[in-house]
């Protein structure tokens, strides 16, 4: 069997000829080889036909952990779809000590895979970004776990159907996940979630437009990133001004973050409450710190500011704290703050204002500050 390089219509019928009468002699080392002489392997062309392939195969019901040789995978391979194949560990880990740059990988409904499979697969391919594991039943919270350890550039994962693994675990993965805040997609299904609640980050943008009103938008922007001490899903986290309104708008909006009080609650004197999380004043810090290493400009009151506390020494509080000269090499503009913290940067048009806040991989709002709609 030999993969055709322009005669179509002969490379589908040899495939609806494998769909039908395949026999393993078909596909073995030395068709392979043949193959390999008429197109290179580690062409993403040969890869489409492989695929194309392996549907072919898929259709007989015969798919499984010997059906590939070895030399059918390569290096160069980014994608695989092998969906309700009678495929194990075994499978696995011969194809993964190959396929090492795999970024999209489609196993559903392989009901033999098992938690090892998963860790078999991940410790060769650590790249992968896009994983569909429904219905592979036999996994559980442990694939959770590996996920969460050997995954880190992870953004898609389905798991509908696999019902032994729990709702707790699938929260704790989304939690839990070093790349969580950039999820594209997860899919679950055949848990009751009625007591549950997952939610996403997001980076909301603004833009103060050349003919907005500068101390409006000031007055509107500090509290859209302050408000809830700026743990709010749609807190503004990144502003992006017109250059001739840019020094205008910073005086001006210095004196609205420098008027925060910090203290309880419960005090009527009190404008900006606590953090939630245990974690949040490092991550606010390091934000701040990344962003002067590369030529930000701290202008509220703390110089470098980090976690604080109420006059009684109680609280965790992180002081609202306003940076200038921001670009997109600095995490400030790039991952989730959920803070009272601010990077702005000047932009020299409404067109590389929109270029900037579409360069982000979150979702949720984003705002606009003009007299002309």
């Amino acid at each position: 069997m030999a993969f055709q390089r322009d005669v179509l219509p002969l490379q589908e019928l040899i495939l609806k000829f494998m769909a039908k009468r395949y026999s393993p002699d078909m596909l073995n080392e030395k068709s392979l080889a043949r193959a390999h002489r008429i197109n290179d392997p580690s062409r993403s062309k040969t890869h489409k036909v492989k695929q194309e392939l392996i549907r072919a195969v898929l259709q007989t019901g015969r798919f499984s952990d010997d059906t590939l040789p070895t030399s059918f995978f390569h290096a160069n391979l980014s994608k695989i779809e092998i969906n309700g194949a009678k495929i194990s560990t075994e499978f696995i880990k011969r194809m993964a000590t190959v396929t090492v740059n795999l970024h999209h990988v489609n196993f559903s409904g392989c009901f033999r895979l098992t938690d090892d499979s998963i860790l078999a697969l991940l410790t060769h391919c650590p790249d992968i970004k896009e994983l569909n594991l429904q219905n592979c039943r036999k996994l559980t919270d442990e694939t959770l776990r590996i996920l969460v350890a050997h995954s880190p550039k992870l953004n898609s994962i389905d798991v509908g159907g696999n019902t032994n693994m729990t709702i707790d675990g699938i929260t704790t993965l989304i939690e839990k996940h070093p790349n969580h805040s950039k999820f594209l997609k997860v899919h679950i299904s055949g848990h009751r979630v009625t007591d549950h609640t997952l939610e996403l980050g997001g980076k909301d943008a603004m833009y103060v437009a050349s003919d907005a009103d500068v101390a409006s938008a000031a007055a509107g922007l500090t509290d859209g990133a302050c408000y809830n001490a700026g743990q709010s899903c749609c807190g503004v986290e990144r502003v992006y001004v017109h250059r001739s309104q840019y020094e205008a708008f910073l005086d001006a909006m210095v004196p609205h973050f420098n008027a925060y009080h910090l203290g309880d609650p419960m005090e009527q004197d009190t404008t900006l409450g606590p953090m939630a999380l245990a974690s949040a004043p490092s991550v606010l810090s390091a934000q701040v710190a990344d962003a002067v290493a590369k030529g930000g400009k701290v202008l509220t009151k703390a110089a470098k500011p980090s976690e604080t506390h109420d006059p009684t020494g109680r609280g965790r509080f992180f002081p609202p704290t306003l940076v200038r000269d921001c670009n997109h090499n600095m995490d400030l503009m790039k991952h989730e703050s959920f803070g009272p913290i601010l990077g702005v940067m000047a932009v020299d048009s409404d067109e590389e204002a929109v270029h900037w806040m579409n360069d982000s991989s979150y979702g949720l709002t984003a705002g606009i500050f003009t007299k002309d709609i």
